[in-house]
């Protein structure tokens, strides 16, 4: 019977568990607020499925949907951040 081996993950598999930084602006008090909630892979995931992406204002304490302008800084960073990968921006955004 084999051994497992357990290997430290692989770069990219780090950084996909990473929260993934970004700014929305809140809904109430217009100010623009980083988001740290959803780890890279997470994000990647709603946007395939064009799922609902929340941000949260502290400051306010409520939680409002992003625009498709922030949706798509977030789809042209992801996928710069993985060129040559499968996905483009066409996968998140659709026909233009």
């Amino acid at each position: 019977m084999a051994t497992p081996t357990f290997a430290p993950p692989s770069g990219s598999e780090r950084r996909s568990n990473r929260p993934f930084t970004f700014i929305s602006t809140c809904s109430v008090c217009r100010q623009p607020r980083v988001q740290y909630l959803y780890p890279r892979r997470a994000l990647f995931r709603l946007l395939e499925e064009a799922q609902t992406i929340h941000a949260y204002c502290e400051t306010c304490d409520v939680v409002w949907p992003i625009t498709a302008q922030e949706r798509v800084v977030i789809v042209r960073a992801i996928t710069a951040d993985k060129r040559g990968a499968e996905h483009d921006a066409a996968t998140f955004l659709g026909p233009a």
